[in-house]
């Protein structure tokens, strides 16, 4: 089966402080608290999880897309340090880090520097869209230059991303 990750224990949050709105949107009436992360079981009743709700893309014909089992499609290739995959105008597009030792950003500007950035984005698209289902498959390549604005938590700040054209972050603005 599929669905939401639940929680109910003393150990689990009393609420947002001083928001009882939105401890409310995080708690069904029952008093299980929402995790907001997506899992599948197995057969062995092993639980896997496939990603947030919240990142969950909806596809043209209503296919729930998980821009993270994409994110680890791509972040397995050796050459990639970490991306994170967004819908931009109906399309699947992916923001690209890739090692500091690939990218020589000293040589940007020059031929050869556009013509091997251009091989290594198409060497993701085609690796990826190898590994993906149709629906999942992805249309673009950003190159970030600079590393991900993050969380305390190492997570990146996706919002951040959605609406820029450049692959640079929002600096703050939703």
């Amino acid at each position: 089966g599929e669905g939401e990750i639940v929680a109910k224990g003393d150990n689990v949050m009393l609420g947002y402080y001083k928001d009882p709105e939105r401890t409310r949107s995080v708690f069904t009436e029952d008093g299980w608290f929402r995790t907001n992360d997506l899992a599948v079981v197995d057969e062995k009743g092993r639980y896997y999880i496939k990603g947030r709700l919240s990142n969950m893309i909806l596809g043209p014909s209503g296919e729930n897309i998980y821009p993270e089992e994409i994110e680890k499609v791509i972040n397995d290739m050796d050459d990639v340090n970490e991306s994170i995959v967004l819908e931009r105008d109906g399309r699947l597009v992916a923001l690209v880090q890739f090692n500091d030792n690939i990218i020589d950003w000293d040589q940007e500007g020059e031929d050869k520097f556009f013509e091997n950035l251009e091989a290594r984005k198409q060497a993701v698209l085609n690796y990826v869209n190898k590994q993906v289902n149709k629906f999942s498959k992805i249309k673009e390549i950003e190159v970030m230059k600079e590393p991900f604005e993050k969380t305390a938590t190492h997570k990146i700040r996706r919002f951040k991303y959605k609406n820029r054209k450049d692959g640079n972050s929002d600096n703050g603005k939703e």
